[in-house]
């Protein structure tokens, strides 16, 4: 059995039921796991499509799979660049404009769609699954980012026009009212720190000040934050090397750092990561933990698991 594939045949239908998904996820401002995700796909009324070790869900025509905190929505499917056989062309030229066109023509599907939802803009420290799509386009439903582009791993694989539905939209909101700020908080002044700082840390210093935010983080203040820190990425393997720059700790007494760069060598003179890319790092002696998400992102979700009843056996 061949894996599921996006095939439209009623172009309103298939908008009709992306806007259902965009309005059932916004009555949801905390994120869902997968398998509740999986469950409000159902009863939406897509239909579980089995696959390998796999489960998609089909409707319209469309194509969507679950993870935790994520939907994502295959639109159209215009075949691998490797699918292209070069002499069928004329020339060399030709051949490009073929290749470029499976590009354009999946851009052009995802801004078709964005269009048809109408969705409000997405915030500058929105979640970005589709960051690496050049064309995509970012809005949002709730608490949910809802972003169209293209996705594509390799010419051996197909270029895909996709709606991805990713929880982190109006992180600022969602802290706000889980913390209060103080009426009047510490006035930071940034005119003193020369060192570019991400802008989801200035926006949690303006906000909050240097605090103990829900119990559970500690942020330092700018002139606190100290040199960067060059070390190995893992503790058993001195490759590669990365710059850390501690940024706070949190409760349980783990050192919270920003990953700004990694290199293959200590004598790497190569630039750093824009500071609004730079990963997260929580460590104590003997262990490390990464997390591909922003400082503000990463302080709601705790927050938020903090929040869940316990367990019962």
């Amino acid at each position: 059995m061949d894996r599921p594939t996006p095939s439209v045949t009623d172009q309103l239908a298939a908008d009709d039921r992306l806007a259902a998904l965009a309005g059932r996820l916004a009555d949801h401002p905390d994120p869902l796991d997968q398998e509740s995700l999986e469950v409000l796909l159902t009863g939406l009324g897509w239909k579980p499509v089995p696959w390998r070790r796999h489960r998609f869900f089909q409707g319209d025509g469309l194509i969507a799979w679950a993870r935790d905190r994520q939907i994502e929505v295959e639109l159209a499917n215009f075949g691998a660049v490797d699918d292209l056989d070069y002499d069928d062309f004329d020339d060399a030229e030709a051949y490009e404009t073929a290749r470029d066109r499976l590009y354009v023509d999946a851009a052009k599907a995802a801004a078709r769609t964005a269009g048809a939802l109408d969705l409000p803009p997405g915030g500058p420290f929105d979640a970005d699954e589709l960051r690496y799509s050049p064309d995509r386009i970012r809005s949002r439903s709730g608490h949910w980012v809802v972003s169209l582009g293209t996705v594509n791993d390799g010419s051996d694989l197909p270029i895909v026009a996709v709606a991805d539905f990713t929880w982190g939209a109006d992180l600022p909101g969602r802290l706000t009212a889980l913390i209060p700020p103080p009426i009047e908080p510490p006035v930071i002044d940034w005119s003193t720190t020369s060192r570019p700082l991400p802008a989801d840390y200035r926006w949690l210093m303006d906000t909050y000040g240097p605090i103990t935010l829900g119990g559970y983080l500690t942020l330092l203040s700018p002139d606190e934050i100290p040199a960067p820190i060059r070390g190995s990425r893992f503790i058993t393997d001195p490759h590669p090397f990365v710059d850390r720059l501690p940024a706070g700790s949190t409760a349980t007494g783990d050192t919270v750092s920003w990953v700004m760069h990694e290199s293959m060598s200590w004598d790497s003179e190569e630039g750093r990561n824009p500071p609004d890319e730079w990963t997260l790092e929580l460590s104590r002696p003997g262990h490390r933990a990464t997390s591909d998400v922003g400082l503000l992102r990463h302080l709601v979700l705790e927050l938020l698991e903090k929040r869940k009843p316990a367990a019962t056996e």
